[in-house]
């Protein structure tokens, strides 16, 4: 296993276990894009070249929004 494997699987399990109801969590990939998660099943993934967004409201849907930039 190599070094950045243990702490890939820290990560996982903490994001997994997270009380999602009360956080929020901001990334940014390798190649630019972000990934914006948010209580009440919401999510947003920008790319440079396209969104895909979702509001509690969309549940049941999938996508919710989606538009190229």
């Amino acid at each position: 296993m190599a070094a950045g494997e243990s702490g890939e699987s820290a990560v996982i399990g903490l994001v997994y276990r997270a009380d999602w109801t009360r956080l929020s969590l901001a990334a940014m990939t390798a190649d630019g894009s972000r990934v914006l998660l948010a209580p009440g099943r919401r999510y947003r993934y920008e790319s440079p070249d396209h969104v895909t967004a979702a509001t509690g409201a969309d549940r049941g849907r999938s996508p919710a929004t989606t538009r190229t930039v």
